[in-house]
């Protein structure tokens, strides 16, 4: 609907509502408001008049009358004609008012409906057609022609722009469509680069993963392989601060690996043993192979020996780390060490033992001929003196050569229950009882010791050198002190002890400064500091407390002297008694004229012998190999003059020996008695003779009265 039609419209409802309105108010208010006034007025007006006419004294009736002639106010009559005419009344002004509203109207119809109207035509016919807008009302003086004037303004701006605009689209549309195609090839080009990419960063990913998968499973298996081995691995920063170790690391140092991670290894390693592991470091940093052998710390405090080896790489972020792979060697560098010292020992044993069969072999010889000097020597007091010097340096040699050979390979033991204890004071006493040394000394010996299972005598003895070599280097003066203790040891000790049970004792002393180097070499023989007299002590006690399956250890205490720890088995069942040594009684032979044969690769001793014999009135045949002793054996036997004694030398180098020729004559002759002789002592052939078919043994070197002694025996029993 136009806006001129609800123009209209609106104004005829206004004016119905208007006319409608005016009715309802006369009807309802003005018109029942007036009648009562009137009725209230009509009623002030009798009562006034009648009372007037009252006061004027007038009669009732009169009064009255003249009040009756004054309209009623119940008269409705009167009330009507009020209505009717103000019904025309209101009429009358509806008429005014609706012709006033129609002038208003068509005023406003022309002035602005009208040209709204007229605008709005034209904004429709400019929305279908530019410029089609209506030109007449620009020439209009009022808020209208003005608006009218704008809008054409506008609307030429507005086509204008409109033209503008859609040239601007067309080639926003060309722009789109070439940028649109533009982006499709580059979107193309760039599909085909990224799926070029993407193929190549498959396949990277697929290597990756393989890497991956490998790098995750050689992880896994060296991990494996770290945790399963009986080697204990590790990794550390540069810095050598722990950030991996392996499980088993607790079997080999007590510390659970949580217990080390963080820490720097220097804080484990033996402090004179940093050196060596810092230079190991800095070797395999320089690319050099990275090896070392240190002590290294373990929880309960001591330490063990520690073979590590090592290698550095690098890390994707570049941080420098170190594998190192350590193992135990402490049995097997006590091993080497037991294994050095025995050949060491070996050594000096096997020259030991041959110099003390050539000089055996020398004082025999010398001690024969010495024995002949004095039966041939007028009865001369200064000769009979010299020669008994002379017997006196043969007897102290002869000692000295038994000492060396029971040193090398020991003499036999007797067995027993040792008081250890007692020993020590026996030992004490022997040493400090003649006044010589003016050491002091303290005896700690525990009450329920148990009892050692040694040989008494050389046990004794292995104490007194301890102690005298003690009280010696401390230049006779200085404390001693002696503890005992029972000891168990247990498998698998850091000792390397072997398992049993012991007695210990420790012997300290405060002889000075000891270094490390010096208490190694102090049991070996020979080895003499000032003020000692012997250099046998401790290489006699090293040997007998090895012979007794014990041990024997050396440790420096600084500048304080040095400690000395035995380890002598203890007793393991029940004592053993002393082996009884029965005295045998050996008869003198009656007959001076046994016949012997002697039997040395030495002529010289044979020589000694011969005319020793000789003069003891023995019929006496020599022999310097077992070749020619069984010969002239077999021919005395064959021709009724056999030998009653044979005499025969264990060792003959380049030639039959002992053990060999007793064989061949035992042979011929199962009753012969032969004497076997050697400067080797301890030979087994020497500790069991009679297996080997001998009757008797003589060591040398010998006294003729102690070979002489043999012989008689010998003759007596065959008798």
């Amino acid at each position: 609907m136009k806006i001129s039609a609800r123009f209209f419209i609106m104004s005829a409802l206004i004016e119905l509502v208007c006319i409608a309105g005016l009715l309802l108010v006369f009807h309802f208010l003005i018109i029942p408001w007036h009648t009562e006034t009137v009725k209230i007025k009509a009623a002030e007006t009798v009562s006034a008049v009648q009372a007037a006419l009252e006061k004027s004294g007038t009669p009732r009736i009169e009064a009255r009358r003249i009040a009756g002639t004054i309209p009623s106010i119940h008269d409705d009559s009167i009330f009507n004609e009020m209505k009717g005419k103000y019904y025309l009344a209101v009429f009358a002004l509806f008429i005014v008012a609706t012709f006033i509203l129609i002038l208003i109207s068509l005023d406003i119809y022309r002035h602005i409906i009208s040209p709204i109207s007229l605008i709005a035509s034209g904004f429709y016919a400019a929305a279908k057609k530019p410029g089609g807008q209506p030109d007449s009302l620009t020439y209009q003086n009022d808020e209208i022609g003005e608006l009218a004037r704008e809008y054409k303004l506008m609307s030429e701006k507005i086509e204008s722009m409109a033209i503008e605009m859609a040239e601007r689209e067309k080639n926003i549309i060309r722009l789109e469509e070439e940028a649109k195609k533009s982006l499709v090839e580059k979107i193309d080009e760039r599909t085909l680069e990224l799926e070029e990419i993407n193929r190549e960063l498959k396949s990277r990913s697929e290597e990756l993963q393989k890497i991956r998968e490998v790098s995750i499973e050689s992880e896994a298996r060296h991990r494996a392989l770290a945790e399963s081995t009986f080697d204990v691995s590790c990794e550390t920063d540069i810095g050598g601060n722990y950030l991996y170790i392996s499980p088993n690391n607790e079997e080999l140092l007590g510390f659970k690996p949580d217990e080390m991670l963080g820490k720097n290894f220097s804080e484990f390693v033996h402090p004179q043993d940093i050196h060596i592991a810092f230079g190991a470091f800095q070797k395999g940093l320089n690319g050099l192979k990275a090896e070392a052998t240190l002590r290294f710390l373990h929880k309960n405090g001591h330490y063990i020996w520690i073979e590590s080896t090592g290698g550095f790489y690098q890390t994707a972020s570049g941080e420098i780390r170190a594998i190192i792979v350590s193992r135990d060697i402490s049995v097997r560098r006590k091993q080497d060490e037991e294994l050095f010292e025995s050949e060491k020992m070996a050594a000096l044993n096997n020259m030991a033992n041959g110099l003390a069969h050539d000089f055996n072999n020398i004082i025999t010889c010398v001690g024969g001929n010495v024995a002949l000097l004095k039966k041939c020597l007028p009865q001369n007091e200064k000769a009979c003196e010299i020669v008994g010097r002379i017997e006196k340096i043969l007897t102290k040699a002869s000692r000295l050569t038994k000492k060396l050979v029971s040193d090398s390979f020991g003499d036999t033991l007797n067995l027993c229950a040792a008081d250890v204890n007692v020993l020590i004071k026996s030992a004490f006493k022997s040493v400090f009882d003649g006044g010589e040394y003016k050491t002091r000394y303290n005896l700690e010996l525990k009450e329920g010791l148990w009892a050692a299972e040694a040989d008494e005598s050389q046990a004794l003895q292995m104490i007194v050198n301890i102690v005298k070599n003690s009280a010696e280097s401390m230049n006779k003066e200085g404390d001693i002190e002696v503890k005992t203790e029972n000891l168990i040891v247990f498998d698998n000790d850091p000792s390397l002890v072997k398992a049993g049970r012991y007695v210990k004792i420790t012997v300290r002393d405060s002889r000075g400064e000891i270094d490390i180097q010096t208490a190694s070499k102090m049991l070996d023989p020979y080895f003499l500091k000032e003020r000692q007299k012997d250099g046998l002590e401790l290489y006699n006690s090293y040997s007998i407390v090895k012979n007794h399956n014990g041990y024997l250890t050396v440790n420096p205490l600084g500048d304080k002297g040095a400690v000395f720890t035995i380890l002598m088995p203890a007793l393991q069942d029940q004592a053993k008694s002393a082996a009884e040594v029965s005295a045998q009684s050996r008869a003198k032979a009656e007959m001076k004229k046994a016949r012997v044969l002697l039997m040395d690769d030495d002529e010289e001793i044979l020589q000694s012998l011969n005319e020793n014999l000789v003069e003891e009135g023995y019929l006496v045949n020599t022999s310097v190999n077992g070749e020619d002793a069984f010969k002239i054996y077999k021919s005395c036997l064959e021709s009724g003059t056999p030998f009653d004694v044979v005499v025969l030398d264990l060792i003959v180098p380049g030639g039959l020996g002992g053990a060999e020729t007793i064989k061949k004559i035992s042979e011929i002759d199962p009753g012969v008695r032969a004497i076997v002789s050697s400067g080797y002592s301890n030979d087994p052939i020497m500790a069991e003779h009679q297996k080997f078919g001998f009757s008797g043994v003589i060591a040398k070197p010998y006294e003729i009265k102690t070979l002489c002694e043999i012989i008689d025996s010998l003759c007596s029993e065959k008798v």
